[in-house]
């Protein structure tokens, strides 16, 4: 199915890269509800649905060594009440710092040990 980037202007389906196939799939079964569709008729409804839509231009956010990221997250531990999504989404939407899932888990984990001493 001709699914690309422009799925992410769709908010509810808006997500990381390597969920990209499960969110096409979703919104070509609960959304388009093409699965039972004929491949040209299925293909015509995604082009379509995707037609309209804008390419979201990708995002510029700072990259920072995990000293600073550390530090970051040290400063606003105690406004998000040192929960890992509130300040994962911290620190990609507000401070616009970029930070990979895994790498800010493994600085989490480390700094949420630390403080609890």
């Amino acid at each position: 199915m001709p699914y690309d980037e422009r799925l992410e202007s769709i908010r509810e389906f808006a997500g990381t890269q390597s969920d990209f196939a499960q969110r096409a799939l979703r919104h070509f079964v609960t959304t388009l509800e093409a699965s039972t569709l004929p491949l040209t008729k299925a293909r015509s409804a995604v082009a379509a649905a995707l037609a309209n839509q804008l390419r979201m231009p990708r995002s510029a956010n700072k990259r920072m060594s995990d000293e600073e990221i550390r530090e970051v997250l040290i400063k606003k531990w105690a406004q998000h009440e040192g929960k890992s999504t509130r300040l994962l989404r911290y620190l990609r939407d507000e401070a616009c710092i970029s930070c990979e899932q895994k790498r800010f888990s493994r600085l989490w984990q480390a700094l949420a040990i630390e403080l609890r001493n």
